[in-house]
């Protein structure tokens, strides 16, 4: 080799890994309080692993043939007046459908966080008697676990931002991604997932087509169009995942459709700033409203074991001060 080249290479080399020992160096000491710093973290918001003692399916699956309209918008708010009854016992089987789901044992092969003697998955089964647009939705079931509630960033016509309850997954962070994994047997039907914002209005990610066989991952961008942050502290302004839904083409075949779920993560930016002053509390709502996004993160096992969350107890103002006293005989 030319001894020039050789030099060439060799210097190339040395600048080369200097810059990535640069970079690394930069990255470790990078200012915490700069709000154009991200941490993307991989978080694991649903495996079907444990399911909710009052949900023995796992989550409920029901078919647009099943006589009510499942659109994703009912019970988008919380009624105590109308009570709650599974899907799975409260509608009746429609001769234009079929639909079961359970929890079964097992796991991709390429997952590795998970115990394989308690993995589960979630199985559904379904199918339509004739062809044509047929929708098959899958969701948390009503229980307490999945229950959330929201509080509305603006007033209401009675000058009023009343909490307000509503079922899905809290996704924690800026979410950039959503995956799951599903096992499929080449069936011609596509999968949406159905998101919820911060001013309660519902948008539909296409995860895409289902025709494939065996364990597959299905990832879908969160279009930055989606707002999940405002521009005050605190800033996020978390999404709620409200249901799979499963759509036909116009020429899919007929038979017995069987898929399994398991493992829906999101890619998530869960940087939050800091700064002095951010534990001065008016009260406790106060309090609440800025532990949020950390203890969902804490919930999600995001945050590192040794980690502390801050316990809001209380206001932590300091009490009006009096009004001054006025000249003496007055």
């Amino acid at each position: 080799m030319n001894p020039k080249t050789l030099l060439s290479l060799t210097t190339t080399t040395l600048v080369g890994g200097a810059l990535l020992f640069g970079f690394a160096q930069a990255k470790k000491s990078r200012i915490v309080n700069d709000v154009t710093e991200s941490e993307l973290k991989t978080i694991t918001v649903e495996s079907w692993d444990n399911p909710a003692p009052a949900a023995p399916y796992g989550w409920e699956l029901f078919t647009d043939k099943d006589g009510q309209k499942k659109d994703g918008n009912e019970d988008q708010i919380y009624d105590e007046s109308r009570p709650y009854k599974p899907a799975q016992t409260d509608l009746k089987e429609s001769p234009q459908a079929i639909r079961e789901v359970k929890l079964i044992p097992g796991k991709p092969a390429d997952v590795g966080n998970v115990d394989s003697a308690s993995a589960k998955v979630l199985g559904v089964k379904f199918q339509f008697t004739f062809p044509g647009n047929n929708v098959a939705t899958i969701r948390p079931p009503r229980v307490p676990e999945y229950q959330l509630t929201r509080v509305r960033d603006y007033l209401d016509d009675n000058n009023s931002n009343k909490d307000q309850k509503i079922y899905g997954i809290e996704l924690p962070g800026n979410v950039k991604k959503i995956s799951v994994w599903v096992c499929a047997r080449g069936n011609e039907y596509d999968l949406e997932g159905w998101v919820m914002d911060y001013m309660f209005n519902n948008h539909i990610l296409k995860f895409g087509s289902l025709d494939f066989i065996g364990w597959k991952p299905l990832v879908v961008d969160v279009p930055p169009t989606i707002v999940q942050e405002a521009d005050s502290y605190p800033q996020a302004r978390t999404l709620v995942f409200k249901q799979f839904k499963i759509r036909s083409h116009k020429n899919s075949p007929g038979g017995p459709v069987y898929l399994f779920f398991d493992e829906l993560r999101v890619l998530s930016d869960t940087y939050d700033v800091h700064f002095d002053g951010a534990t001065i509390d008016f009260d406790n709502d106060d309090c609440q409203l800025k532990m949020r996004a950390e203890k969902l993160l804490q919930k999600n096992g995001a945050l590192p074991p040794a980690h502390k969350v801050r316990e809001c107890e209380g206001g932590s103002a300091a009490p009006a001060a009096p009004a001054p006293a006025g000249p003496a005989g007055k």
